[in-house]
């Protein structure tokens, strides 16, 4: 009786244990209180058209898990016979872990059709069901981490989702190396928010909504709260939602209606939508280096069943005055789909509407739905918010294949023609603009009547003044599209700088650097001249080694002279190095420039507060309004230019040394220098990426 006594209390113990622990333990103890060595398995479905990346996803899925024993991966590659560099990495130690299917690229029709085909043909019986692009990495430990999220989540029947943070990948980057991501490690807490319909987007095809994040202030205590919508690019639930609400594997071609379409019917079908606390993976949103399936969706056939399958999300989505448009082009019906791919009977779609603040047949979108049903005050800026979207889609026309995919121009183009015509020679005539010719014109005036006054040889004012208008021209030049015209006006500014620097002895320079400010400054000009010549004939690395030697003299310069006319200098010279380093794609180098980064702020911020006859300022109050419009009054200074590149150069480091250099703009500053309209509105852009949060706008 005592051992049969001690196992039920034993059990009891280990019950209580495993509901502390959360879901990641809970299979560990059996309903009759044995233990069991079975941990709960995750089948993570990804989906990939020609990715190279996908094979990054995978090894980042078992070597960053806590137990990949219990991972399986679902993988729909949809390949041409050329795509060897997607199977570059060894990934065969974890082969009976990777299950495939193999579609040709070009009878690919979009991301439903591949994921509705993992969860029929490779989908088994895993407990629980993960959802990733093929280009994403996950954070260490991330199994562990899920569950516990999930069992954080104040419903029977949570999903997880999100958009995630970012990451990037680096110029050099080339498929089969080390992995080289750049990952964004400023951690925040994100919600998923109503963006706008396809009808207000240019150039779109579709009149689905959008769906956004936005981020938070606060983690809300590690409780996750509830996601207003669903995002393809992760989810994580019990793998019983794929049974209850299976992808339609009628949805070809469809990109844009995927995500609300399933968050309606998640919803109706009694799943509760969360938001995850913490970060969770990192996505590419770039597509510059791989193809997009859009490239193979040119027949008239492939575009007749797209529009079928539009009309089938928008009857599902009540959206009938876009249902009744597509099936005018039919010259057919295009149904709601049915049962198991329709919408749910646990709740209604109004219940859904009232819960999200969307009205898809009015196409109206609440504050509730644009906040994420988050108050404001938690949220970052909403003009910084916008604005970071302008910037996002303003890329995709500077950059197409950003948007459209790798050798994928061209569908860019059909849903921007007006936008592209200029990059195509469709517009503008291709040659220079009246305002660049004007400014050409006026410098060679300039340069002329320089060389006119100078009878002997030119004092060290004329050599900069000289030097100066040979690199503007060099400028002016390359803008214009006369290359062999910019590349002698800078070879002439370099040959300028060196007659310059000739006409002192090396001597006479370190005495006057040590000596007399003033004379610094001009051997400081001269330097900077001669960056800027090397800048422009595109010797990078050569003018990295000249500016460089430099930042600190700028800073010494700006604490001694305290006048516009150092500041100017100092901006000049990190406004050279920001152009040098992001030419050579040189993170790791722009670290090295933190020290001399330091002084150059130290000084600024002494010099304002020597002017104000006051102790530093403290640290902002952790509050901040959301401002509708982005701040437009406080001065616009030299002194407000030269912090806010001091702000990027350090935030361009990419590390938390330059995240802290950075903050200091806003802490160690007078608020005269940080209230500027500049600033605020640089910090409202950096909290709309999840910087500096807990300073005032």
């Amino acid at each position: 009786l005592a051992v049969i006594l001690l196992l039920r209390i034993l059990a009891c113990f280990l019950r209580c244990r495993a509901r502390r622990l959360g879901a990641s333990s809970r299979s560990w103890v059996a309903d009759d209180g044995k233990m069991t060595t079975h941990r709960p398995t995750i089948f993570v479905s990804i989906a990939s058209y020609r990715d190279s990346q996908c094979q990054y996803t995978l090894h980042s899925l078992f070597t960053q898990a806590t137990y990949p024993e219990r991972v399986v991966a679902g993988v729909c590659h949809q390949v041409a016979p050329e795509d060897k560099e997607c199977f570059l990495l060894d990934l065969d130690r974890w082969a009976p872990q990777i299950r495939t299917y193999f579609i040709r690229h070009d009878e690919a029709k979009g991301p439903c059709f591949a994921r509705a085909l993992i969860q029929q043909e490779l989908l088994k019986d895993e407990d629980y069901y993960l959802q990733l692009d093929s280009h994403f990495r996950l954070v260490d430990g991330w199994d562990e981490l899920l569950l516990a999220e999930l069992a954080a989540c104040p419903s029977a029947r949570p999903v997880l989702t999100t958009l995630a943070a970012a990451y990037e990948l680096p110029r050099g980057h080339r498929p089969g190396g080390p992995d080289d991501a750049m990952l964004n490690r400023r951690e925040c807490m994100a919600v998923l928010c109503a963006d706008k319909f396809g009808d207000q987007c240019p150039g779109q095809d579709d009149a689905f909504l959008r769906i956004k994040s936005r981020v938070c202030r606060t983690s809300f205590g590690g409780m996750p709260p509830p996601a207003l919508f669903w995002t393809a690019r992760f989810h994580f639930s019990s793998a019983q939602v794929v049974r209850e609400c299976p992808y339609d594997p009628f949805l070809d071609y469809v990109f844009f209606g995927e995500e609300i379409s399933m968050a309606a019917r998640l919803f109706t079908s009694g799943w509760d939508l969360f938001n995850p606390t913490r970060t969770v993976g990192y996505h590419l949103q770039s597509r510059s280096h791989r193809p997009f399936y859009t490239e193979v969706q040119t027949s008239e056939l492939s575009i007749r069943r797209h529009r079928y399958a539009k009309g089938r999300l928008y009857r599902l989505l009540g959206d009938n005055r876009n249902a009744i448009a597509v099936e005018a082009g039919l010259g057919g019906s295009a149904v709601a789909p049915s049962a198991p791919y329709g919408l749910g009977v646990q709740r209604t779609m109004a219940m859904y509407e009232a819960f999200c603040g969307i009205t898809f047949l009015d196409h109206i979108i609440t504050d509730h739905g644009r906040r994420g049903g988050v108050v404001k005050e938690l949220l970052a800026p909403t003009w910084a918010e916008e604005a970071r979207s302008e910037l996002q889609s303003a890329r995709c026309l500077v950059s197409p294949e950003d948007w459209a995919g790798r050798g994928n121009a061209e569908a860019l183009h059909r849903q921007f023609p007006e936008a592209t015509s200029v990059e195509r020679g469709g517009g503008g005539g291709g040659g220079p603009s009246a305002e660049v010719m004007q400014a050409l014109n006026a410098v060679r005036l300039r340069e002329a009547e320089l060389r006119a006054a100078i009878t002997g040889g030119m004092s060290l004012e004329q050599v900069l003044e000289y030097g100066r208008l040979c690199v503007r021209l060099g400028e002016l030049s390359s803008q214009a599209g006369d290359a062999h015209a910019a590349t002698k006006a800078f070879a002439e500014a370099l040959s300028a700088a060196a007659r310059g620097a000739a006409a002192r002895g090396a001597a006479e320079e370190e005495a006057l650097a040590a000596s007399a400010p003033e004379q610094a400054r001009r051997r400081l000009s001269l330097i900077l001249l001669q960056g800027r010549a090397l800048a422009g004939l595109q010797h990078f690395p050569q003018a990295k080694v000249v500016v460089e030697e430099v930042l600190v003299v700028a800073g010494e310069l700006v604490f001694v002279l305290d006048d516009e006319v150092s500041e100017v200098l100092a901006l000049e010279v990190l406004a050279l190095l920001h152009r040098v380093y992001e030419q050579t794609d040189d993170r790791v180098g722009v670290e090295g420039l933190l020290p001399g980064l330091r002084v150059l702020l130290t000084n600024v911020a002494m010099n304002a507060e020597r002017l104000q006859g006051r102790s530093p300022t403290p640290p902002s109050p952790p509050s901040a309004p959301d401002l509708q419009e982005p701040p437009t009054e406080g001065p616009e200074t030299v002194t407000a230019r030269l912090l806010d590149a001091i702000l990027l150069l350090a935030l361009a480091t990419g590390t938390y040394a330059g995240d802290t250099l950075g903050r200091r703009v806003f802490t160690d500053c007078p608020v005269e220098l940080r209230g500027s309209a500049r600033l605020r509105r640089q910090l409202g852009m950096l909290q709309a990426g999840g910087l500096f949060l807990d300073l005032v706008v």
